[in-house]
């Protein structure tokens, strides 16, 4: 499935980011992570209260995001996002 983002990356929503990602789209992963990387470091800093730590945690977030979520379906991927999503929200 093609996903198409006339207005830019900055304009799709999470899922076709996600479908976009699973497809080999490392500007996608860019998107979704300046689009939540304030809510993962506040989420982080509460838990750890250290910055540098947060930092780290933030950092190997992405990091295992991009390693797994090739490998899976955009489906599968995409239930898994939200559910992270889900839980980052609460």
């Amino acid at each position: 499935m093609e996903v198409a983002c006339p207005n830019g990356l900055e304009h799709c929503s999470d899922a076709d980011l996600v479908r976009l990602l699973v497809a080999g789209n490392h500007e996608a992963m860019t998107v979704i992570f300046d689009r939540y990387y304030r809510l993962v470091m506040s989420v982080a800093l509460r838990m750890l209260h250290d910055v540098a730590e947060a930092e780290d945690v933030v950092h190997t977030t992405k990091s295992r995001l991009m390693k797994w979520t090739p490998t899976l379906g955009p489906r599968r991927a995409f239930m898994r996002w939200a559910w992270i999503h889900g839980m980052l929200r609460d």
